[in-house]
């Protein structure tokens, strides 16, 4: 599974959640993110304008 925040690779046993997207005219979808990114976890502390 890919992450929809971070775009990286979730593996097994990685927390992780999911996210169910219903559609009224076709099947629905289902996104998955890690609980916490990789990449946050490198940046914990700085700040970031982005989020």
């Amino acid at each position: 599974m890919i992450c929809v925040r971070c775009q990286q690779g979730i593996t097994p046993g990685e927390p992780y959640e999911e996210h169910h997207h219903d559609s009224s005219s076709a099947a629905g979808c289902t996104n998955y993110s890690h609980k916490r990114c990789p990449e946050d976890e490198e940046s914990a502390g700085s700040s970031r304008g982005d989020r």
